[in-house]
């Protein structure tokens, strides 16, 4: 169980990006449906269930939005402006299987974090490196597919 409070300013801090995010990566899938219903049945879905984590990052988010809205589709409660366009379906397949899987395997997603330390803090992404293992394999894999530019 999760605290109210936590988990409503976890979202409100986090959530613009990730659903900025969200929206982008499955917009064809907005062509079909309203966006504004679906992210208002969302937003009272996290304040409330107390079964939801309180989020830590805008993965977290993101992860925690493409579940819900998965969700609401199983239990029929989005309504649909349009029938899916064939590209709206592959992107409705790609959001049942992230969430089956529960993370993307775009390597962009993958290695977002030591991509996002690395531009923005090049001291802390060195020395997350030095005391960090695995965070210093998983930016090698960044650097070998040219991520960090």
């Amino acid at each position: 169980m999760s605290n109210y409070i936590d988990r409503v300013n976890a979202f409100a801090r986090f959530g613009p990006d990730a659903v900025y995010k969200f929206v982008n990566d499955f917009g064809e899938l907005f062509l079909s449906i309203s966006e504004q219903e679906v992210f208002e049945q969302i937003a009272a879905e996290t304040r409330l269930r107390d079964d939801i984590e309180v989020p830590q990052s805008g993965d977290d988010v993101y992860r925690i939005t493409a579940a819900l809205l998965v969700e609401l589709f199983q239990q029929k409660r989005v309504r649909f402006v349009h029938p899916f366009t064939t590209l709206g379906n592959g992107e409705f397949q790609r959001l049942l299987e992230f969430v089956r899987k529960g993370r993307s395997t775009d390597p962009r997603d993958v290695y977002s974090e030591a991509v996002a330390l690395y531009k923005n803090d090049v001291n802390a992404f060195n020395a997350r490196r030095a005391a960090e293992p695995q965070f210093l394999e998983m930016s090698n894999r960044a650097q070998d597919l040219g991520l960090l530019v």
